[in-house]
């Protein structure tokens, strides 16, 4: 009777060597996946504007520069704009927190945004990975799967877009990882934060 209690724990943990080799081959693609997104992303820190979308970097960077009150710029100016009218085409929360970790720091603000957009990553990755173990495990009978969160990590950290996006100071960034960390904080509390 001992033994059949040993092989059924054996079984939840993943039956022995196979599922001690699946669990460090899933934390060394994690881990690689990690470093990878990170190298990528603070290695971009001291480029300027580039890439695609340069005049909405353009823009945020104008509003960062605004709020930081360097180069004669005020909130909501705009470099296309000399005449003083001023524009506000979304919540300005991402250029205040780069103008102002900017500030307390003494950093350049475009290094502040690539390092602040990095934590924003870092949100986004272990967000959508808690939120996709979970979600595996659609009936209440299978337990989550944790390889569904590495396909996430995967994706997340290779996708180029997905890294070009979280290295130019763009505000849609932290509008996705906090919609992430919403949507899983909200699932965790919902429906049991065991599976998350």
């Amino acid at each position: 009777m001992a033994q059949d209690s040993t092989l059924v724990a054996s079984e939840r943990m993943g039956g022995g060597g196979a599922g001690r080799l699946a669990g460090w081959l899933r934390l060394g693609t994690l881990a690689v996946c990690l470093f990878v997104g990170v190298v990528y992303i603070a290695s971009s820190a001291y480029l300027g504007i580039n890439g695609h979308a340069s005049w909405r970097q353009a823009l945020t960077y104008g509003h960062i520069l605004g709020f930081t009150g360097d180069k004669g710029f005020m909130p909501f100016d705009l470099f296309t704009l000399s005449s003083g009218a001023r524009f506000v085409f979304d919540m300005p929360l991402y250029q205040y927190l780069i103008a102002k970790a900017s500030l307390l720091t003494g950093g350049d603000p475009l290094v502040m945004a690539r390092f602040v957009n990095l934590v924003l990553w870092l949100l986004t990755a272990f967000a959508g990975y808690g939120l996709c173990r979970a979600l595996s495990a659609a009936p209440a009978s299978r337990a989550p799967s944790a390889s569904a969160g590495t396909a996430f990590f995967l994706l997340l950290a290779t996708s180029p877009l997905v890294l070009h996006y979280y290295s130019v100071p763009l505000p849609d960034t932290m509008a996705l990882a906090l919609a992430l960390a919403g949507i899983a904080l909200l699932h965790w509390n919902l429906w049991g934060g065991g599976a998350t």
